[in-house]
């Protein structure tokens, strides 16, 4: 379906997360897979969301071109303060508002081919709409999951899903053509949670690859250590990280640790930091920085620490990676499967001494990485066209079945 011969398929993304005027990062890797799809399809974009601001309308609705994509953002308001009428008020508000981002969709893209849904657990108000696509309009449904909840790591899906909407998660995910994970160990996790069974694909999350090969840096005096996160340590795990700093940096007076992102943990992290006597010496927090601007921190990084306590895939271990630089990460899931020898070390998770270990092994050995290399190697696996392509097949098995083709 991809050549002179074939007309490109129009794919309609929904999203339970993509950014915003409210969140300017929130599923930022979404639109990755956005914009990689992009290259071989025409995309549109509904991303419905509650929003406190809106005054006197109940909806705002919002069309821009970005990135070549055809996207529609629709806010909606809910000012009704009873917790169960809240509820229901705002599902009703909800499908209203896709309602109306449809009809946009339709007038300004046209009747797609395939619907992506991105990210199934905090979007169940798209199970009607879906079911409604499919057996009316004879749109089939793909879903593209991300959400770490339900690994047993993180155990969100287990913990704080009532019964309603885990059977709600069922359907969506019975009813799809084709179930696509950015890891295998998401997948497993959903196979342990008999989610799905087959029609599943593995795809991997898209970065945007530097147009510049890095070059080598030179061996100088200070040593900078970047790591690139949302701040909440539950996940994430900075307090660990800054911990096991403090502890090399008793050995090390040459080493930086910088810290770049922001989140719900933020001033406590940087507490804990002022604690240890380094911050604004030795270790630095950058709050957040727009993801077009990160290139700067990469290029002055000597290596990249990811301390996560589970992650689906992490982008931002990827991004270091095609730029040349070499990354210290935990066993955390995703991660594993792309963080091989050639371009970095694997350390124990929620273990400060293994960390603390890989840590000194990379102040010594990272100049022994080849950039060029890192580069290359990412670039083969998470550039845009890398991954629109893996897409793509995706859609096309889907349609392929659908129209009675093996």
């Amino acid at each position: 379906m991809e050549g002179k011969n074939h007309k490109r398929l129009k794919i309609l993304f929904l999203p339970a997360w993509y950014p915003s005027r409210i969140h300017p990062i929130s599923g930022i890797f979404i639109k990755k897979h956005a914009v990689a799809v992009s290259r071989y399809c025409d995309v549109a974009v509904l991303y419905v969301t509650p929003y406190s601001n809106l005054k006197d309308k109940n909806y705002d609705i919002e069309y821009l071109e970005e990135d070549g994509i055809s996207t529609v953002r629709v806010y909606c308001s809910n000012t009704i303060k009873i917790p169960v009428i809240r509820i229901f008020s705002q599902m009703v508000f909800q499908y209203l508002a896709m309602y109306q981002g449809l009809m946009l969709i339709k007038e300004k893209f046209g009747i797609p081919d395939i619907i992506h849904v991105n990210v199934v657990s905090p979007s169940i108000i798209l199970v009607g709409l879906l079911l409604i696509f499919k057996k009316i309009k004879g749109i089939p449904y793909v879903v593209t999951e991300h959400w770490s909840g339900y690994t047993k790591e993180d155990n969100r899906y287990n913990l704080h899903s009532a019964f309603l909407k885990k059977y709600l998660v069922k359907i969506i995910f019975k009813k799809s053509c084709a179930v696509i994970t950015v890891s295998n160990f998401l997948l497993n996790s959903l196979k342990e949670h008999r989610l799905i069974s087959n029609r599943c694909f593995v795809v991997p999350n898209a970065i945007n690859i530097p147009n510049l090969v890095p070059k080598k840096k030179d061996i100088s005096e200070k040593i900078k250590i970047l790591t690139i996160s949302l701040l909440s340590n539950e996940q994430k795990n900075i307090s660990g990280l800054i911990k096991a700093f403090e502890k090399i940096a008793s050995k090390y007076n040459n080493i930086e640790l910088h810290i770049v992102g922001d989140g719900s943990n933020k001033e406590n992290l940087i507490n804990i930091a002022k604690g240890t006597g380094l911050l604004n010496k030795h270790i630095f927090f950058h709050g957040y920085i727009p993801n077009s601007e990160l290139w700067k921190y990469f290029h002055e990084a000597n290596f990249f620490v990811l301390n996560s306590n589970f992650e689906t895939f992490s982008v931002a271990t990827a991004e270091a990676l095609a730029h040349g630089v070499p990354v210290v990460v935990t066993k955390c899931g995703g991660p594993q499967e792309f963080v091989t020898g050639e371009v970095g070390v694997l350390v124990e998770r929620q273990n400060e001494d293994s960390l603390v270990e890989g840590i000194k092994y990379m102040i010594e050995n990272w100049h022994k990485y080849d950039p060029v290399k890192l580069h290359n190697y990412a670039m083969n696996r998470f550039s845009y066209e890398k991954v629109g392509k893996l897409i793509l097949n995706v859609y096309e098995t889907v349609l392929n079945k659908k129209n009675g083709i093996s």
